[in-house]
């Protein structure tokens, strides 16, 4: 299980590993990611789901998103949130297909309600996941908070030529035509 909590350019979530029926393994898991390929450069990433399968993603994302997609099995739960050094942000579900989100603040994982009902009543991310190790049991372990980097977030914005209607292109990661332009 995962807690993840995004507003105002800080991304929030808890550091457990959880094993075989509902046991948490280690609460120091590094969860939030932040890329380094060209394409991303900034960006910060984190998942939800089976670690291998979370491996193999962080290393399809570093590689541009080429090759194929995982063939991730059904109970898996694997889910990603891109925060983009713009600020733009991506959902990838299990099939590793990306959608755009247009929103204040964002949530993933466990406890997705009991967050959304925190972020809505002014709460910041760390706050948000903290409120929801306590009343949920979706988390645990250290909260992990980062924060993008504005001087990448400028020059993202340069290169990738960010449109406020619009999230930021996200070439090759979305299917042509997915977005409106």
């Amino acid at each position: 299980m995962t807690l993840v909590a995004y507003r105002d350019g800080v991304v929030a979530a808890d550091s457990a590993t959880w094993g075989a029926g509902g046991r948490v393994i280690t609460g120091h898991n590094k969860k939030i990611r932040r890329l380094n390929s060209p394409l991303m450069a900034g960006a910060l990433v984190v998942c939800a789901g089976a670690s291998g399968v979370i491996a193999r993603f962080h290393e399809w994302l570093e590689a541009g998103g080429k090759g194929e997609r995982e063939a991730v099995k059904a109970g898996d739960g694997f889910q990603a949130l891109i925060v983009h050094a713009d600020g733009g942000v991506t959902r990838y579900d299990e099939e590793w297909l990306p959608f755009a989100l247009q929103a204040p603040y964002h949530v993933l994982g466990a406890a997705e309600a009991f967050m959304l009902g925190a972020l809505a009543a002014g709460a910041s991310a760390k706050e948000a996941v903290r409120l929801a190790m306590v009343h949920t049991e979706g988390g645990a372990g250290e909260i992990q908070v980062e924060q993008l980097n504005p001087v990448l977030a400028a020059k993202a914005s340069d290169v990738i030529g960010f449109d406020p209607l619009f999230p930021p292109k996200l070439w090759p990661f979305t299917p042509q035509g997915a977005l409106p332009r």
